[in-house]
């Protein structure tokens, strides 16, 4: 990914191969140490591959895995946004609620928590629940 971000920083772009090296490095790390203490650094970087090259549906999944299994990340709050933002614009607003709440969850002080909020009172919006929209809506 350093290799990735440095094409592209240059204004080169990246080799894909590179990034599908990154990937397969990533998915390997997680699977031969699943409990190793900063795997939430390897999720996030394994989210941040796949959508270099437009496979949203992993990059979903890592950054939905990240949240929720590394609440305590300085990450977390980061990737629950991003794949709720990535499920709304999929019309995937169900989905997306989860993630925007489990991003609520982390608390006020949370980097995301505002834009969650108002993110969460619009998944319910598209979803016709205008009630619990409103209430999001009228605490913020």
């Amino acid at each position: 990914m350093q290799l990735a971000d440095q094409d592209q920083a240059s204004g080169q772009g990246f080799h894909v191969s590179d990034v599908r090296r990154a990937i397969a490095d990533y998915r390997r790390l997680l699977q031969e140490h699943p409990d190793a203490p900063h795997n939430d650094r390897a999720l996030y970087q394994l989210a941040r591959a796949h959508e270099l090259v437009r496979e949203d549906e992993p990059a979903i999944q890592a950054l939905l895995q990240l949240a929720q299994q590394h609440p305590q990340s300085e990450r977390a709050a980061d990737g629950g946004f991003r794949a709720g933002e990535m499920l709304f614009v999929r019309k995937r607003h169900r989905e997306a609620e989860g993630a925007y709440a489990g991003v609520l969850a982390l608390g006020p002080d949370t980097r995301y928590h505002d834009l969650a909020q108002y993110k969460y009172g619009w998944t319910l919006y598209q979803q016709s629940q205008f009630e619990g929209a409103a209430r999001v809506f009228l605490s913020i």
